[in-house]
């Protein structure tokens, strides 16, 4: 994102931003990422905020002052409060989380900076594993069509695949 697309948000969603939070998704780093835990597109943040503020998902009590951040690609969300600085991320598993938010400890809080390292951490360990994966299916014979070629297979069932 960059200052006016900050600018333009904090204006249209009547908030301030936490200065940790505007530093993380304006620097280079995040705007590298395509880990789902950050979103820093613009369009992205803009649509999942509206619809947060319109209807959350699993009727958790969602407050004018959070601000959603990204998703774990299976129901969960992390986002913040905007009244609190340091900026902390919250995540809320569909599974287990309460749905009202009176004991923060039950969402997993995280500084924006550990959270920003662990989507780091996340996309580079994908990547690797798309990497192992291309070479795993390039050497696999034309008769092993079952090696999946978006997961790997049970070592066990195939040892001349090697991931």
């Amino acid at each position: 994102m960059t200052p006016e697309d900050i600018a333009n948000l904090q204006r249209d969603f009547g908030l301030s931003f936490p200065e940790d939070y505007i530093r993380v998704v304006t620097g280079e780093v995040a705007q590298s990422l395509k880990a789902y835990s950050l979103e820093v597109a613009e369009s992205e943040v803009r649509e999942a905020n509206s619809n947060f503020r319109k209807e959350c998902p699993w009727d958790f009590a969602w407050e004018k002052h959070f601000w959603w951040i990204g998703e774990d690609g299976a129901g969960g969300f992390y986002f913040i409060d905007t009244m609190e600085s340091p900026c902390r991320v919250y995540y809320f598993d569909h599974e287990s989380s309460p749905l009202d938010f009176t004991d923060r400890s039950e969402f997993y809080p995280s500084d924006i900076g550990n959270h920003l390292s662990d989507a780091i951490e996340l996309e580079a360990e994908g990547n690797a594993y798309d990497e192992r994966m291309k070479v795993g299916v390039q050497q696999r014979k034309w008769w092993q069509f079952w090696i999946a070629r978006s997961r790997p297979p049970n070592p066990k069932q195939n040892d001349s695949f090697q991931v």
